[in-house]
Parts: structure tokens; sequence; C-alpha cells
């Protein structure tokens, strides 16, 4: 459970002016399209991000990564949320920003015990308002994507449509309907990104019946 909520200090509060949202590029697409983001399924039931330029490990099947900023207000907040369905009281629309650090080294008056934290992720609660989505990039180390079919494939390098081999034995023909296929999926979250850049996007629960 959360066990202690502090505002952010303003001078840091550049830290945590991009959030990113790893994931698949079809689950971004759909995401796109929505423009909600679903939560996750375990008993927080919020959205996750993170403030790092960089993949965590255990996104397995990040090919992207969308980027948020949040237009409310930011609280640091340390213990976890796993028991937690709703956001904590009087915080509605808010972003919590999990802190693991032991937070009796952290004083809220002395700045100096900021550089004592330790962020593990960012999490928005369903129907929190001030989500506003600002674009996509693509995963810049492919290397650690896992996904079946797309193992160490460079999505980000189709800007062109990719021509048939002349040459179709088996692997050659899977790679092309491989190449084929992200290339189109590629083309159409370039269109949904422009379409949904600087809107505000819904945080919902993985069934939306729950709203």
């Amino acid at each position: 459970m959360i066990t202690k909520i502090y505002a952010v200090p303003e001078i840091k509060i550049n830290l945590f002016e991009k959030l990113y949202h790893w994931t698949s590029i079809k689950s971004a697409i759909s995401i796109l399209e929505s423009e909600n983001i679903y939560s996750n399924k375990d008993v927080g039931r919020h959205a996750n991000f993170h403030i790092k330029d960089k993949i965590e490990d255990y996104e397995t099947n990040a090919q992207i990564r969308l980027i948020f900023k949040f237009k409310g207000i930011h609280k640091l907040a340390f213990g976890n949320t796993f028991d937690q369905t709703l956001p904590p009281p009087e915080f509605e629309n808010s972003i919590f920003h999990l802190i693991t650090s032991d937070e009796v080294k952290y004083d809220p008056n002395n700045i100096s015990t900021f550089s004592t934290l330790n962020h593990w992720q960012s999490v928005v609660y369903p129907n929190t308002r001030g989500l506003i989505f600002q674009g996509v990039d693509w995963n810049p180390s492919p290397t650690v994507v896992r996904n079946k079919d797309w193992y160490l494939h460079p999505i980000y390098n189709l800007d062109t449509e990719p021509k048939k081999p002349s040459i179709l034995n088996r692997k050659a023909r899977k790679q092309y309907q491989i190449d084929i296929e992200i290339y189109r999926l590629r083309e159409k979250l370039l269109l949904l990104e422009s379409n949904a850049k600087d809107k505000e996007f819904t945080v919902i629960p993985p069934n939306s019946n729950e709203l």
C-alpha cells in the first residue's frame, strides 16, 4: 500500500515531464485509435509509465514507446499500489510517481534529500484527467524485442515498402511477409500519431464495462 504522499518539488518537476509507455506496435495502434489506454490486469488497475529513456527488462513486448505528459497534479508516493483499485483519497486527478527508497531518508523541506529517491514507475488510475499524448518513438534497442516473429527486427528502418525478393525460399517468404506487415502497421501508426498528438487520453479498466 501507499504509505506516504508528497508533492513533487517545483524545481524537480521537469524530471517527470516525459512519460513513456512501452508496448507492442499492435497495442499502440489500438490505443491511438481509441484514444484510451487500458490499465493493466493486476489488482492496482492503473496504467504504468516510466520516466527513464530506456526500456525496462520486463517490458517483453516493447517494440515502441508512446510518449505522454501529465497536465495535472504530480505526487511522490512511497510504497506500492498492488492492493489499491482506486487512487488514494483526495488525489483523484493525480499521477503517482512510485518511490521504492526508504521514506525516512526523504525530507520534503530539504531538497538535497531528493537525490536519495529511487523511482520505480509512475501510475495513472482509470478516469484520471490530464494524460496528454505527445508522440511515438521506436524502440532504439531492437535487440531486446522478444516478440516471437519480430525478434531482432529493425522495425524503425522500414521507411519504404519492402521489395519482394527475386528468390522466394521458405525463409525469405516469411521474412518478406513480416516486413510487409510491419511496414503497413508502421504507416498506420504514423497516421494515427499525427491525428492523436496533443489529445487527452483516458485510462480505462481492462473490462470497459467496469466504468
